[in-house]
Parts: C-alpha cells; structure tokens; sequence
C-alpha cells in the first residue's frame, strides 16, 4: 500500500473498532467538508483520541465511500480501501498541515491512494488466480496407464474439492503447497497480511481434508 511517510506512528495501538473490517461504512449525515471542526479531530486523532477518530468516520464514511466506490467500481473494494484509508489516518495523523491542504482533502487523497492500491491487489489476485488455475488443468504425467488413471481420478477429486474453497484460501493453497512458496512470499505476491495468509491457508488444508476420501 501507498503509505504517508511523515510521522509514522506504527506504535499506535489501533482503536478496537478502527481495527475491525466493517469499520468504514458508519452512517451519518452529508457535511460541508470544509468545516474546521475536522482539523481539530485530526489533532486529536494525533495524540491518540479514538472518540476523535469515530466522529470522523461517523461523518465522512459515506462520502468518502462513494469516492472509493467511484474508482473501484465494487462495492466491497471499496469498503476495502476506506478501511484502509481510516487506518493510515489513525496512524499518520500527526503528519497533516492544515497549511497544505484541508482536513477533508487530505482525506480524499489517502482514499484515492487506497483505492488504487486496492485495483492493483485486486489486478494482481486475478493473475494469480489464473495461474492457479492453469496448475490445477495440467494433466498428470505418468508411464503407467493404470497409474495415469488412478492419478487422474485423484486430480479430478482434488479440482472438484478445490473450486468448493473461497477463491481465497484456493489461492493461498496452492501458492504454499503445489507452488511451494512460503508464507511470506504469498503475502508480499498477493499484498495480503501474514496473519491472514497462514489462516487461510490452515483453513484451506482443513477443509481439503474433510472432502477428501482418507
């Protein structure tokens, strides 16, 4: 992701419902975006005050949803990248000048930001999906006919218990077992948390294993 490099406050704990993935898409009412009122939550936002935080995203998620929703043109991408966008503001708060540019402005361009980044990930899952894909249809190679067949049936198996998973956890599969990548580079080749990464994969094996004959 595009990040804000001034005043990077990585040791800021999240506020629990900043850290959640529904967090962005809070009801409120439309507001004049140039209202000083945001400046001052900023600051606030700055020194830590997650009730700050929870204003803002009670005001502005509904416009900055439909800015995101514009540019992604999915509505869960978009709920995506306003999450995101509200995390980078928890955390790098201290870096916005008023003098630059307003409250709301500076909003919008860390929305955009994620957005885009958003597109990329999105972009680069569908790549990856397609290769897996291509791995799954290669067909075994064996000297065996009987051999061939058995291991055909096995492939089919696998395939039909593949397409049940999420395309998610698919993907994470088999990237770490039939492409043999670590954890850590499935996270760096599909922009996706570590954490997230070793779930679904660990959901994914769990899942296989139930469908599959032992």
């Amino acid at each position: 992701m595009t990040q804000p490099t001034q005043d990077v406050r990585q040791d800021k704990p999240a506020p629990s419902h900043a850290a959640n993935a529904g967090m962005a898409v809070a009801s409120g009412d439309d507001f004049e975006p140039g209202t000083p009122w945001m400046d001052d939550c900023l600051r606030q936002v700055a020194a830590g005050d997650a009730a700050a935080l929870a204003r803002m995203m009670r005001v502005a998620s509904p416009r900055l949803l439909r800015l995101a929703q514009a540019i992604t043109r999915d509505p869960s991408d978009a709920e995506e990248a306003v999450n995101d966008a509200w995390r980078q503001v928890w955390r790098h708060a201290g870096s916005f000048d008023p003098r630059r540019a307003p409250a709301f402005g500076w909003l919008v361009a860390i929305v955009q930001r994620q957005a885009i980044d958003v597109l990329r990930r999105r972009d680069a899952r569908a790549r990856i999906e397609a290769d897996v894909d291509a791995t799954l249809d290669a067909p075994p190679s064996a000297a065996d006919p009987a051999r061939e067949v058995e291991a055909r049936q096995g492939l089919s198996a696998l395939r039909r218990a593949m397409l049940r998973l999420t395309t998610r956890r698919r993907t994470a599969v088999t990237l770490a077992v039939i492409e043999q990548h670590s954890h850590s580079e499935i996270a760096r080749r599909t922009g996706t948390p570590l954490g997230t990464v070793k779930t679904r994969v660990r959901e994914a094996l769990r899942a296989l294993r139930a469908m599959l004959p032992h």
